[in-house]
């Protein structure tokens, strides 16, 4: 099989990109975007502080992580590590068991909600009139790599809430800007050029 590489300048007005042409149907793009990724480079030094913006009901949810040894992910954990951060939206649990913390999340925060199974075990948790997100339960196993390597999710302690460690919320953010949800990516390039930033 040939392997054929052709440079293109210009492709549009707005993009310089590189296109590979591994064989018939298949090119791959390489596009300023992917670049910024491969260069980013965690640069912001955490100052661990929980929120002061928090709500009773984000209280309680905190409270039942921790009750349950759970960690926090997600916007929240790099709003407790980095207080200038953006502001988050909702609470990401980690957890070995969604289901059932997430019916532990329910119970504790007590206004009327509904738990939706998601994609990949994933449980949301929403407000049952208004449909707000309040909270998702992610299954720890899309965390087994660190769990393999660190013998567990490595954390740091805010306050007593465990939140994802900065070096691995960041890494977590670079695969979410490469493969995630394309609806959120625009927030989790601003997340990692902050994260990237002294």
């Amino acid at each position: 099989m040939f392997i054929n590489i052709y440079f293109v300048n210009e492709v549009g007005e707005n993009d310089n990109m590189n296109l590979w042409n591994i064989n018939p149907g298949i090119k791959l793009f390489r596009t300023k975007q992917d670049v910024m990724l491969e260069k980013a480079r965690l640069a912001k030094t955490p100052s661990p502080m929980l929120p002061s913006e928090l709500t009773k009901t984000q209280a309680k949810i905190l409270q039942a992580a921790i009750e349950r040894g759970e960690v926090v992910g997600g916007s929240f954990a790099q709003k407790a590590l980095f207080p200038s951060a953006r502001k988050f939206q909702d609470i990401d649990i980690i957890s070995k068991n969604p289901r059932e913390t997430a019916e532990y999340l329910r119970k504790k925060i007590r206004i009327p909600t509904r738990a939706e199974m998601g994609r990949h075990g994933k449980y949301t948790i929403k407000h049952a009139a208004s449909g707000k997100v309040i909270a998702d339960v992610v299954p720890s196993m899309y965390y087994e790599k660190y769990i393999k390597q660190y013998g567990g999710i490595p954390t740091a302690d805010v306050s007593g809430v465990k939140v994802l460690r900065e070096d691995v919320l960041f890494r977590e953010k670079l695969g979410a800007a490469k493969y995630g949800n394309p609806k959120i990516r625009s927030k989790i390039l601003g997340d990692i050029k902050f994260l990237s930033e002294p």
